[in-house]
């Protein structure tokens, strides 16, 4: 076997040990039966530990597993409705102003209409006196 294998075997087996939470006796025997230098296994050690120390266990989110999976099963066709839902809250409540925004105006105009018809109305029966 090459330098360069040997040291890939050796680091993939200390990896492993150590991610499965091998025994420090485990490790001590990884070490001893590699032909890698101590100092140099050291290193690798302490490397590997820093490694899986700051890898953090993290669950995707929903939306993203559904994705994949559309995306995996080759389901591309997204309907309207799973657009709008798959937009921030943001936009939602933006949009919900707008909607009760537009509904008040529309309102609004009716009522001005409605008061200006009956304006009319006075206006010309003051007229015909």
């Amino acid at each position: 076997m090459s330098e360069e294998t040997t040291m890939q075997n050796f680091v993939s087996e200390l990896t492993d040990a150590l991610l499965n939470d091998a025994s420090s006796h485990q490790v001590n025997g990884i070490i001893g039966r590699s032909d890698v230098a101590a100092l140099e296994a050291d290193s690798w050690l302490h490397l590997i530990h820093r490694l899986k120390q700051g890898m953090m266990n993290e669950q995707p989110s929903e939306k993203f597993v559904n994705n994949l999976k559309r995306n995996l099963l080759g389901q591309q066709n997204e309907t309207l409705t799973d657009k709008l839902r798959s937009l921030p809250a943001r936009v939602h409540v933006a949009a919900g102003v707008a909607v009760v925004a537009g509904f008040m105006l529309i309102t609004r105009r009716k009522l001005t209409v409605e008061a200006n018809d009956q304006t009319d109305v006075a206006d010309v029966a003051v007229l015909q006196q």
